[in-house]
């Protein structure tokens, strides 16, 4: 999502007639009334636990809303849970696909692995461990839980804590760096034994990972498809924002929120290959360092597993008060993909996800849809 530039914005302050008094003050009615619905939508939804509840199928819903707190491409949600009275089942929701940036789903397993990490923290906050499996026949994820056999629901969890806070923050960063320690903890929260962190942190390594995100970026600036695609996942009103609860808002990505008309001419005069360029190299530059997740194969499973170690690195660092976000051109564009393994040293393996992280100001949260329109009961 382009930001919008001083000059782009007054062009199109002037389409809506703004500039006169009367259009000044409708335009400030228009912005309250929205700021406030966006300001309770997101007040409901990222409510915290109530760890009090007893009943079974009400702690199962609040297993489900956190799970749905995963982050997910294009904020597009898709996931269906299908609720036992001690099981959860996770599957995809093949009517929220994004073929053009995502054609074999490899961002949908990854966003349902991301799902099942944030469900294992909340049903220990419950007072369950969780265990799952991989259903390949039917490509979803099998959650059981059963009561923890040692400690309880009393039990600190600074990564269940940060499941609501933690948001993928699409701006620049101060620039500061870690420390040693803090990347040893993401280091140690990101990793698994068939899933390799790799943590860039000295200026070079970050350049020429950022070269491969501009050419990356370019390519898919250049494909209609795209560019189609993404542009039917903004939401440019707080009211368009509230009533969908998915795609990509564009105040949670520094930009102005606009009568949803009007929205669609902003993206089409402010997203260019420049504009996106200018953009990217300032969040590349500006960040601590690059975290690369690379799996031990391109099978649905092991993207779940890279998904579950990725959300373990997002609420450590939101725990550390580090910020994170995806610039995942060089794994979206396939001939950058093995570029960026070249990058990495990996002769067989490719990377699967390419976040940048580092300190600086959150921006205001995505939204969810209602959790009745993603869940399901099953006896």
């Amino acid at each position: 999502m382009p930001i919008l530039t001083r000059r782009n914005l007054l062009k199109t302050i002037g389409v809506l007639g703004v500039g006169t008094a009367a259009g000044a003050g409708s335009f400030a009615v228009w912005r309250n009334r929205g700021q406030n619905a966006y300001r309770q939508a997101v007040d409901e939804f990222f409510r915290p636990a109530d760890l009090t509840l007893s009943d079974n199928a009400k702690i199962m819903r609040e297993i489900a809303r956190f799970a749905t707190m995963a982050p997910n491409s294009h904020n597009t949600q898709p996931w269906l849970f299908e609720l036992y009275d001690s099981t959860m089942t996770i599957r995809a929701d093949e009517s929220r696909r994004c073929p053009a940036v995502d054609p074999d789903d490899h961002h949908v397993f990854v966003t349902l692995g991301c799902a099942v990490e944030n469900a294992t923290h909340t049903a220990r906050a419950f007072g369950m461990e969780t265990s799952y499996a991989f259903d390949e026949p039917n490509s979803a994820v099998r959650l059981e839980f059963s009561p923890l056999t040692t400690g309880g629901r009393d039990q600190p969890n600074p990564l269940f804590d940060a499941i609501p806070l933690r948001q993928s923050t699409r701006a620049a960063f101060d620039g500061q760096p870690l420390t040693n320690e803090e990347l040893d903890l993401l280091k140690q929260a990101g990793s698994s034994d068939n899933v390799n962190l790799t943590l860039l942190t000295d200026e070079k390594q970050i350049e020429s990972v950022m070269e491969l995100v501009l050419e990356g970026n370019r390519q898919q600036m250049l494909d209609p498809e795209f560019v189609a695609e993404l542009k039917h996942w903004i939401r440019f009103s707080y009211f368009e924002a509230v009533k969908r609860g998915d795609g990509l808002f564009t105040l949670t990505t520094g930009n102005p929120a606009l009568p949803e008309w009007a929205g669609g001419s902003m993206f089409d005069m402010a997203y260019s290959v420049e504009s996106e360029t200018t953009k990217y190299t300032q969040q590349c530059r500006t960040s601590a360092g690059i975290a690369i997740f690379t799996g031990k194969d391109q099978s649905q499973a092991t993207w779940v597993e890279v998904g579950k170690c990725f959300e373990r690195f997002a609420l450590k660092a939101t725990s550390m008060n580090v910020l994170h976000s995806h610039i995942n051109q060089p794994v979206e564009v396939t001939v950058l993909r093995s570029q960026l393994a070249d990058l990495l040293g990996e002769k067989e393996k490719l990377p699967d996800l390419v976040i940048r992280f580092g300190h600086g100001k959150s921006l205001p949260k995505s939204l969810r849809r209602p959790l009745d329109e993603v869940i399901s009961w099953k006896s």
